[in-house]
């Protein structure tokens, strides 16, 4: 019963004080907002004044500092508005054009697609080979048992190695290589590698074409310009096609063969729309956007 008459007298003589406080406090000393902007609407902030004076223009953010190679008027003229599509030689012109780095950039193509990573069918997975050079160089291994180590010697692998020594580094986690070649043999030893490997993209499988007994005639073929790409887990895809060496029109071929090779790839059981957006830029450039009409990976009949 004490504490009970304790805490209503400590309760009554706080609220006592509160309202005597707000009682003589001024009133220009008193803190009100304006009017309250939506939430929705990231760019207006609310902001803090005296009671009486009067509600001053909700202000916008300033937008993000312009990169300073974008400053000049020559480049503020061509770049490109934020819904502006281009067809693909105008777009490669003009991502010619803004380049202005001290470095040689890469052209990069990046497709968004309608599937659903979390889909086993509807996983997108492949391997593309350019018809001009793009300029990267990579180590290739095969891993092989000891009657295949020969055969691979003379396929012109970089690294050869089994069960004994190739295997044992990876799980030390020494990876010096940028592509895995194995033979069927040799897949089962390799499973257990398959939390290292998957993450980097580097496990074989006989869809990429990197799990074979043709040693020789599959290394020269990865040789020859032609790299694994594979959907991230927003659906889409990313890829360097060519340095701006190359000229528009080689930069076009490697692209349509990027193109092509997805035409083909449209998942079965994919409804409505197969590619949402598309568009080409350089390594340090603004995006480009391109006309998918042109592209064509919306017009694919379902099979």
């Amino acid at each position: 019963m004490r504490c009970l008459s304790r805490n209503l007298i400590v309760l009554f003589m706080g609220w006592w004080g509160c309202f005597v406080r707000g009682f003589l406090l001024r009133r220009d000393d008193v803190l009100s907002f304006p009017q309250r902007p939506q939430r929705s609407d990231p760019s207006v902030r609310c902001l803090v004044m005296k009671a009486g004076s009067p509600i001053p223009k909700i202000t916008k953010w300033k937008p993000k500092n312009m990169p300073s190679r974008y400053k000049s008027e020559e480049m503020q003229a061509l770049l490109p508005d934020k819904n502006q599509e281009f067809k693909l030689m105008d777009a490669l012109a003009k991502a010619r054009a803004l380049s202005c780095t001290k470095f040689l950039e890469t052209l990069e193509l990046h497709v968004r697609l309608s599937i659903d990573p979390r889909k086993n069918d509807q996983m997108i997975r492949s391997y593309v080979t350019f018809p001009h050079r793009i300029g990267k160089t990579r180590r290739i291994a095969i891993c092989c048992s000891e009657a295949q180590k020969a055969n691979a010697e003379e396929a012109g692998a970089d690294l050869i190695g089994g069960e004994a020594d190739l295997i044992k580094s990876i799980q030390a986690g020494t990876i010096d290589f940028e592509m895995l070649i194995a033979t069927p043999d040799m897949m089962a030893k390799l499973g257990r590698l398959g939390k290292i490997l998957g993450p980097k993209g580097l496990m074989p499988s006989a869809k990429m074409g990197t799990v074979t007994t043709n040693l020789k005639e599959t290394v020269e073929k990865f040789r020859k310009d032609t790299y694994q790409f594979r959907n991230d887990k927003g659906g889409q895809i990313h890829m360097g096609v060519g340095k701006l060496t190359l000229t528009d029109e080689q930069l076009a071929d490697n692209i349509w063969a990027v193109i092509d090779i997805l035409k083909d790839l449209k998942p079965q059981g994919l409804k409505g729309k197969y590619c949402l957006s598309s568009c080409i830029c350089t390594s340090m450039g603004p995006a480009l956007k391109l006309d998918l009409s042109e592209i064509g990976l919306n017009a694919i009949k379902d099979k």
